[in-house]
């Protein structure tokens, strides 16, 4: 994997703080692109949402994460976490 790829999947996986929210939250509020607003805001939603079904499974490796949400894996999109999160009573249906 390219250095430059490897780099921007650690940054995707940083912890955001709430004021790290806020502040992006503030500054698309100020700008003329709903589009970037919309994207900034789903993936806030999805790795909210990774994070909260991660904390439901057993302790599992970073290989094991991979494994199961990195690119081809079975919860590797956002309608796949929906899903198992719905599955198993994580969220209700109407979230």
């Amino acid at each position: 994997m390219a250095a430059w790829l490897k780099a921007l999947k650690a940054l995707s996986q940083q912890s955001v703080s709430p004021e790290d929210y806020k502040h992006h939250i503030s500054e698309m509020a100020g700008s003329k692109s709903d589009r970037a607003c919309a994207i900034v805001c789903a993936s806030a939603v999805e790795e909210s949402l990774r994070r909260y079904v991660l904390a439901s499974m057993v302790s599992l490796s970073n290989v094991q994460q991979e494994q199961l949400f990195e690119r081809d894996a079975p919860l590797s999109s956002f309608s796949k976490l929906v899903r198992v999160a719905y599955a198993f009573g994580l969220i209700d249906e109407e979230v």
